[in-house]
């Protein structure tokens, strides 16, 4: 199963890690947040009963939430923030019962707000300021320590498909709004 890689993968990679002196290098994973109380918790019990050396070798575990696409469907550009800070929220609440400890940050490793249809690239940049401006107030509060956006410029600019459309430029690199 995938779970047992990812337990194996990390440890493996802290150890690597260690032995060819690379004390800054950190390893992690990512957790697709996805709403509802409840979301994958047989995923944080199994990695609580991984015991200490797993999660002693845990050094971030990010999130991936695109507010308004994948998650919380229909949330306005301007609440695209809180809602992210929700996931945020959740994920420490799940790091915490898990017995991963308070000291590991997070990182938004995946977010986004695309163009397309029904999406202006005016929203895209409301949607931006808003993700970053609410990570931003409470980055000490939950740890955040990493904000990556995906992606810096479209896959394919001139289809009627969002989920080509979520960067910063065209695909010819020319700045949207948000840019």
């Amino acid at each position: 199963e995938a779970v047992y890689a990812l337990v194996w993968g990390v440890e493996a990679a802290t150890q690597e890690a260690a032995t060819e002196g690379y004390t800054a290098l950190k390893v992690g994973f990512n957790w697709a947040y996805a709403q509802g109380a409840g979301t994958d918790q047989a995923l944080w019990q199994f990695i609580r009963s991984q015991g200490l050396s797993f999660r002693k070798s845990i050094g971030w575990v990010g999130l991936d939430d695109y507010p308004g696409t994948f998650t919380d469907v229909g949330t306005s550009p301007q609440s695209t923030g809180a809602a992210l800070v929700d996931g945020v929220a959740q994920l420490r609440e799940l790091m915490a019962g898990s017995g991963i400890p308070r000291s590991v940050p997070i990182h938004i490793a995946e977010t986004g707000y695309p163009t397309g249809p029904h999406r202006s690239r005016a929203a895209q940049s409301v949607a931006l300021y808003s993700l970053v401006t609410s990570v931003n107030q409470v980055r000490g509060t939950y740890d955040v320590s990493d904000f990556e956006w995906f992606d810096l410029r479209d896959s394919n600019s001139s289809v009627r498909n969002k989920q080509e459309q979520y960067g910063l430029m065209t695909d010819a690199y020319r700045p949207k709004a948000a840019f």
